[in-house]
C-alpha cells in the first residue's frame, strides 16, 4: 500500500483507544490480508494534536484543534412566543397562559386536572416539559416530552421541544438528532422551520462541527421568518474566527432585529471587542463599554443572565484598560460559596493587568522625572 493511502488510515484510526485499534487490525486481517498490511504492528497510533514521524523522515503537523463554540440555547420566554393560544386545543389554554405569565406551577396543576381521555394528550407531557424547563429542571422536562413523544411520535413541535430539553441538559449529539428529526417531520408545525435549524446549529456548534453549524445557521438566517438568534449565532461564529468585520455586521443586524434582546445586545459587545487595538479601536471599545454598562443595569441578580452579564462587562472593562473598575464588577461572583474556574481565571487577568497598568504608570512617571531632571 502506498505512504499517502497508509497515512489516511492512521489519522482514521489515531483517536481511537489501543485496545480498539487492535481490534480494528485484527478484523481487517480476517476480511482482507491486503488492507492489513496498513496496520502490522500493535503500536498505538500517535495522540490527536502532536506532530507524527513518516517512513521518508519527514513531519506532518499536527491537525488544529477546534474549540466548540458556545451558541445561546433558546430561552423558554422566547419559545413560548411559536405556541399561540388558537393552536392548541381549548383545554389547553389557560395552562398555556400560565406559561406565558411565567407561572410555570400554575400551569402544571391545571395540566394535571385534564382528563386522561381528553383529545391530543400530547400537550399534556409538551407543556409540562416547558414547565420544567422554566423551573431549571432539564431531567423532569425531558421526561415529559417524551411522555408527549409516545402519543405523537411524528410531531415537529414536541420534537423541537425535546432538542430544547437535550440542550439544558448538554447532552448535544442527541440534541442535534432530535433537531434534525424535528426538520424530517416539519409540515404544519408550530414552531418555524428556521427554529429546527437553529437548535440544530447550537448542537454541532456545541460539538465543535463548525462548517455544519455555519450551514445551519445560515439555513436559520435564511428561512422565513428567520431564527430568532440566527444573526447572533453568526455573529458568534465569526467571533470565534477573529473576524471581527462579520461579528460586528451579524450582531447590529440582530440587534436592529431585536433591539430590546439582551443575547443580541451580548453579541455585540463580545464582536467590538474581539481582537480590538486599545489604540487603532478606541470607537468600538468606547461602544461595547458603554452598551455592557447599559446590559448590567438592565439586569437584576435573579435573572438568568445577570453572572454572564457580570462576566462580559468585566472581560470588556478589561479591554478598555479599567482593571480597577473590573475588579468592582467581579467582585460580587468572587464571594459565591463556589467559584467556577472561568471566574478565578479572570480574577487573575484583572489582577494582572492591575500590574502592569501600575508599572506602566510608574515607569512614565519615572521618565518623566528623568526628563525634568536633564532639562535643569
Amino acid at each position: 500500500m502506498s505512504t499517502s493511502s497508509t497515512l489516511r488510515f492512521r489519522n482514521r484510526t489515531r483517536s481511537a483507544p489501543i485496545l480498539l485499534h487492535l481490534a480494528v487490525s485484527v478484523c481487517l486481517s480476517a476480511v482482507s490480508p491486503e488492507i492489513a498490511t496498513c496496520q502490522t504492528s500493535a503500536e498505538a497510533a500517535p495522540p490527536v494534536g502532536l506532530a507524527q514521524p513518516l517512513a521518508n523522515g519527514a513531519v506532518v503537523p499536527p491537525a488544529p484543534t477546534v474549540s466548540p463554540i458556545n451558541l445561546p440555547i433558546p430561552r423558554v420566554v422566547e419559545t413560548l412566543e411559536f405556541f399561540k393560544s388558537e393552536s392548541l386545543p381549548a383545554i389547553y389554554r389557560p395552562a398555556l397562559l400560565a406559561l406565558k405569565e411565567n407561572s410555570p406551577e400554575q400551569a402544571t396543576a391545571l395540566l394535571d386536572k385534564v382528563p386522561p381521555r381528553a383529545p391530543h394528550q400530547e400537550w399534556v407531557g409538551a407543556l409540562k416539559s416547558l414547565a420544567a424547563l422554566m423551573e431549571r429542571n432539564s431531567s423532569t422536562a425531558l421526561t415529559q416530552a417524551d411522555r408527549a413523544l409516545k402519543v405523537r411520535a411524528s410531531s415537529s413541535d414536541i420534537l423541537f421541544i425535546k432538542a430544547l430539553c437535550l440542550l439544558t441538559a448538554e447532552r448535544w449529539a442527541e440534541a442535534e438528532t432530535s433537531a434534525k428529526e424535528a426538520l424530517w417531520f416539519s409540515r404544519s408545525q408550530l414552531v418555524p422551520l428556521s427554529e429546527l435549524h437553529y437548535l440544530r446549529a447550537v448542537a454541532l456548534a456545541r460539538m465543535a462541527e463548525l462548517p455544519q453549524a455555519t450551514k445551519a445557521l445560515e439555513a436559520a438566517s435564511a428561512a422565513s421568518p428567520p431564527a430568532i438568534l440566527a444573526q447572533s449565532g453568526l455573529s458568534a461564529l465569526a467571533t470565534s474566527r477573529t473576524d471581527r468585520a462579520a461579528a460586528v455586521r451579524f450582531a447590529r443586524s440582530a440587534v436592529q432585529q431585536r433591539p430590546d434582546d439582551v443575547t443580541a445586545q451580548m453579541q455585540l459587545v463580545r464582536a467590538l471587542t474581539v481582537k480590538a487595538d486599545p489604540l487603532l479601536d478606541r470607537a468600538a471599545i468606547a461602544e461595547a463599554d458603554r452598551l455592557s454598562e447599559k446590559i448590567m443595569d438592565s439586569l437584576d441578580n435573579s435573572d438568568q443572565k445577570f453572572n454572564e452579564a457580570i462576566t462580559l462587562r468585566t472581560q470588556t472593562l478589561l479591554v478598555a484598560g479599567k482593571p480597577e473598575l473590573a475588579e468592582k464588577v467581579l467582585a460580587p461572583l468572587l464571594k459565591a460559596k463556589e467559584v467556577d474556574s472561568e471566574h478565578q481565571l479572570l480574577a487573575s487577568q484583572v489582577n494582572i493587568e492591575k500590574s502592569a497598568k501600575l508599572a506602566r504608570e510608574q515607569s512614565k512617571a519615572q521618565s518623566q522625572l528623568s526628563k525634568g531632571k536633564t532639562a535643569t
